[in-house]
């Protein structure tokens, strides 16, 4: 007898395949169009630190409104490594700046996830505030300032170095999602954002994992902040601390599909696209289109582009529909 598939299923598999194909585009990239090598830099950059959210955002449903926090400190740990002449491996420095962000994370998690849903958002807003204004005042003998910091770029400077070196990071970083969400952490993470009150029944440390989930989600998006500082060659407070930061990558994994292994490739890419157009075409007005973007994703695109793809958006506009009318 056969067996007939769910047409979403069907399209899961293509979307899995549109992805292996667009990695072995990227990985030719430098060689077929080497003017837009920079242009894949910023595009794996979006992806790793849309991953990187997507583990805390998506999978544990915190949602953090201050990843620019480990961004900047992953940058800044690597650039001063540098600027003391502490270090001079760009490798290890970023690795050590991506760990520092794990670390920042894992001891601010204890106190900050005792907060619940809205608290907890507005609390990582502050905190990123607040480590703009330490950084930038307090700190400055060590990070000067508003000034920031210069970073001599690699020797012999090649690009394509860069780019490559990207790509690795963010095919690592899926590979680690991936992982992590088919492991029985992953289930975990899971049981928590549906109901933290019946995964503590069940056993799982709810404490314990949401503080794994922040300081992985801190190591990856750190990693980022650390490999941005050496291919700037610069990095000061407001670059790396801004709350814009925070912002996009929030619209990146929900645009794609918080929750979903695919979903923060797809929203990385669909966002960087939008911005790079919206930037070229519209210019300064464009800043107000990312808001609107969210707004309309939340209200049309709940699960988003990958609810489009197996048919959960329909269902989830309905089920509000509803909702709305009992009311």
């Amino acid at each position: 007898m056969k067996v007939k598939t769910a047409p979403g299923s069907d399209y899961l598999k293509l979307s899995y395949l549109a992805c292996g194909a667009g990695f072995v585009i990227l990985l030719v990239l430098p060689v077929l169009a080497p003017n837009l090598t920079a242009y894949g830099i910023g595009l794996l950059m979006y992806v790793t630190m849309a991953v990187g959210y997507n583990l805390q955002g998506g999978y544990l449903g915190d949602l953090s409104f201050g990843h620019a926090v480990f961004f900047g400190l992953g940058g800044y740990a690597a650039a001063l490594l540098v600027e003391h002449n502490l270090i001079n491996w760009a490798p290890l420095n970023v690795f050590i700046g991506a760990c520092f962000a794990a670390f920042f994370a894992a001891v601010i998690g204890l106190p900050f996830l005792r907060l619940k849903g809205f608290y907890f958002s507005i609390g990582t807003l502050g905190l990123s505030s607040l480590l703009l204004l330490v950084v930038k005042n307090v700190l400055s003998p060590i990070t000067k300032g508003e000034a920031g910091l210069m970073i001599p770029p690699p020797q012999p400077y090649h690009i394509e170095i860069f780019y490559y070196s990207i790509l690795g990071i963010a095919a690592l970083s899926g590979l680690v999602s991936f992982l992590i969400v088919r492991s029985r952490c992953g289930l975990a993470f899971t049981a928590i954002r549906d109901n933290p009150e019946a995964a503590a029944a069940l056993g799982i440390n709810v404490t314990a994992c949401r503080v794994t989930g922040f300081a992985l989600s801190a190591f990856i998006v750190g990693t980022v902040g650390g490999f941005y500082a050496y291919y700037a060659s610069y990095i000061n407070p407001e670059g790396v601390f801004a709350g814009t930061i925070s912002f996009e990558v929030l619209i990146m994994v929900f645009l794609g599909g918080a929750g979903t292994l695919l979903g923060p490739f797809m929203g990385a890419a669909a966002f960087y696209v939008f911005e790079e157009v919206g930037r070229t075409y519209i210019g300064p007005g464009f800043y107000l289109l990312p808001a609107l973007l969210l707004i309309l994703v939340f209200l049309k695109m709940p699960n988003g582009i990958m609810g489009l793809i197996d048919g959960r958006n329909k269902k989830a506009v309905e089920k509000v529909s509803e909702v709305n009318r009992a009311c």
